[in-house]
């Protein structure tokens, strides 16, 4: 994403098949918009946001009756327009079929997926998505067979995986410590680099739905996630030059992150939690974390923030 947003954006739970929007210009009253998903997965999916634009990939519907739980490899594109209208476009599908990847933007130019499930459980497969020509590419394949992975972008170049479960079963979960690192301008890698911690090894533990997000031209922040089958609220700063880690100040609330992407300024970062719907700030000048609101969606009561129904 750019330096500076403007908007932010979530998915609430599978069974509402919604998005939201939210303004973050103002922390202190985020007005939000909610808007149908546009296509037919449920949940499982995977998204990427580049300024007004949202793109939609993979997924699955659940199982129904006699029918099958199904996964899709279809992508799709929503667009921002002024006044709040979004337009739906269908773009090339993916080579493979996933549900459960991840999903990023290593610059303006290229979007990734990496890992995930289908039919034949956990897959370590790949994908590289040029913007320009709508054309998807296989690349370099994952160490592991694995699906809820971490995926952050650095100086619009390198990709990093961090974590993940590398069980396929749908009701049980094993996180995994592998971090890996896959350089986009090397189209002749067969796999991703396994990168070893010189110092601080011992803060990173296995653990899946873990926050990233590049803060530094030397950190990486790692937060939340699940380890040990509980939410986390911890904060590691990983530096990518020095392969080393370091004791972050802790988030305020145990919360997950997956399905939700981080609005960045020049001076600040906010992310919705996925598990709690919280929303978490944090000061890239001071390195602390806020809890600005509690609940921003609720399955029962709906949203506690300001917004208007499309």
């Amino acid at each position: 994403m750019e330096a500076e947003d403007e908007w932010m954006h979530y998915c609430s739970e599978p069974r509402t098949k919604q998005f939201v929007l939210c303004n973050i210009k103002d922390v202190k009253e985020i007005p939000s918009r909610k808007y149908p998903i546009p296509y037919d997965s449920l949940y499982l999916f995977d998204t990427v946001q580049l300024k007004n634009v949202i793109y939609f990939s993979g997924g699955g519907t659940p199982a129904i009756e006699a029918a099958p739980e199904q996964f899709y490899q279809i992508m799709m594109r929503v667009t921002l327009k002024p006044g709040m209208e979004i337009v739906v476009d269908k773009l090339a599908s993916m080579n493979v079929v996933r549900a459960n990847h991840a999903m990023i933007a290593a610059n303006s130019k290229l979007l990734f997926v990496a890992g995930g499930t289908n039919t034949a459980g956990n897959i370590s497969s790949c994908e590289e998505y040029n913007i320009a020509t709508n054309k998807w590419r296989e690349v370099a394949q994952l160490n592991e067979k694995k699906k809820w992975i971490s995926l952050c972008a650095y100086k619009g170049r390198y990709l990093y995986a961090f974590g993940g479960s590398t069980l396929s079963s749908a009701t049980e979960s094993k996180g995994t410590d592998l971090i890996e690192c896959f350089d986009t301008n090397n189209t002749t890698a067969k796999v991703w680099e396994k990168i070893t911690i010189s110092t601080g090894k011992e803060l990173w533990k296995s653990c899946f739905f873990v926050g990233s997000v590049t803060v530094a031209d030397n950190r990486i922040i790692l937060f939340g996630g699940v380890a040990d089958d509980s939410e986390r609220n911890n904060c590691i700063g990983f530096d990518p030059i020095k392969k080393t880690m370091a004791k972050q100040e802790s988030i305020l609330s145990a919360d997950a992150f997956y399905r939700t992407k981080p609005g960045i300024r020049s001076d600040k970062i906010m992310i919705v939690g996925s598990h709690d719907a919280d929303l978490h700030m944090y000061n890239k000048a001071t390195g602390k974390w806020e809890l600005m609101l509690r609940k921003i969606w609720n399955p029962e009561f709906g949203f506690q923030l300001k917004c208007d129904t499309f």
